[in-house]
């Protein structure tokens, strides 16, 4: 008979990463919260999208809880059930590869959705000929192909490690697993690292956008090293320790990380927004009537333009911008929020 290995590591391990989901989840349901009562004329996409969000992150709350009561309470003085999978294991490991499939998907979106504007170009003279710009949808398509590839991979691997309660090491499991987390570490990585690239390409020389800019590129890097560490730490237990569960009790807050990275990334929309005006009042608009930023590529792109009053040519400025659309002009501000952005205009003499 299968030895049963000690609980502290295992399935203690699991209650711990448990209890440190519930926190997260709190921060989540919060999130949510705040996302609706902050933006009600998003648009449907962005609303589902949170709602499934949601919804997913529940269900994950739900079978980690009962795992924990099943093998911790019910069979506590059931050594054989703890060879056992559970329906609630199942379920989380299912969840998991969903939710962080969404997320992932979320980000894709948001690099398609400005691809059109992946290009930054400034023109002075009227009789200028924009440059060609590049086109970026080969980029998308092997996203979406490393996102189906890892989606398959890590729901073979979560569905046979939630069914087959392990002491010992099996090599093909740990493999299959191992595998599983470094598809999903290099899609995380690959989205930061286009978004990073993507922003730093827009950088125009004019102070208050590349400040902007660096504000942007900070904060896409500070999400992805959230989720990649938590990550690279499950894997390097995975690896170290094939054993026990301490991967798997990491993978509970690594999984709440994704929906809470989204849902900061839409709820800072407004404060980003405000950051920039604030900024602008300090510095100027650097001579010019008008000044428009979008930064971001978090869900559109739009086309900018930075106009000189009456004097001097037309400045354009094209980017991959959709975190926030921001136009300043001196008077009156209002946000417009249903594109899925945050757009701050201010109008001329109050109009």
């Amino acid at each position: 008979m299968e030895l049963v290995a000690p609980i502290d590591n295992t399935f203690g391990a699991l209650l711990i990463g448990n209890y440190i989901g519930l926190v997260m989840y709190g921060t989540t349901a919060y999130q949510a919260y705040k996302y609706f009562q902050t933006y009600p004329k998003d648009t449907a996409i962005l609303k589902c999208l949170v709602l499934a969000l949601l919804v997913l992150d529940t269900l994950h709350v739900v079978g980690s809880c009962h795992v924990c009561y099943f093998y911790l309470v019910t069979n506590s003085f059931n050594p054989s059930a703890l060879l056992a999978g559970s329906w609630s294991a199942i379920l989380m490991g299912v969840v998991m590869c969903i939710i962080i499939f969404v997320a992932q998907v979320f980000y894709v979106r948001r690099i398609y959705l400005c691809e059109p504007q992946l290009s930054l170009f400034v023109t002075i003279p009227h009789h200028s000929s924009p440059p060609v710009k590049p086109n970026y949808r080969g980029l998308v398509v092997v996203l979406v192909v490393l996102l189906l590839g890892e989606l398959q991979s890590y729901t073979a691997a979560a569905i046979e490690g939630s069914t087959r309660y392990r002491v010992v090491a099996k090599a093909d499991l740990t493999r299959m697993e191992s595998i599983a987390l470094v598809g999903v570490l290099a899609v995380d990585l690959f989205l930061a690292s286009t978004s990073v690239i993507l922003l730093h390409r827009t950088r125009t020389g004019f102070r208050n956008t590349d400040s902007l800019l660096n504000v942007l590129i900070a904060y896409t890097v500070n999400t992805c090293v959230l989720t990649s560490a938590i990550n690279a730490l499950a894997l390097g237990f995975l690896i170290a320790f094939p054993t026990n569960m301490i991967y798997f009790g990491i993978l509970t807050p690594a999984t709440r990380s994704y929906t809470m990275a989204v849902l900061a990334v839409l709820n800072s929309r407004t404060s980003i927004a405000e950051w920039y005006k604030k900024r602008a009042i300090d510095f100027g608009t650097s001579g010019l009537g008008h000044n428009s930023v979008a930064a971001g590529a978090f869900e559109k792109g739009s086309d900018v333009q930075m106009q000189e009053g009456a004097v001097g040519s037309p400045m354009v400025y094209t980017g991959p911008i959709a975190f926030a659309d921001i136009n300043s002009r001196s008077g009156r501000t209002s946000y417009d929020t249903s594109s899925g952005l945050t757009s701050q205009r201010t109008d001329e003499d109050g109009q």
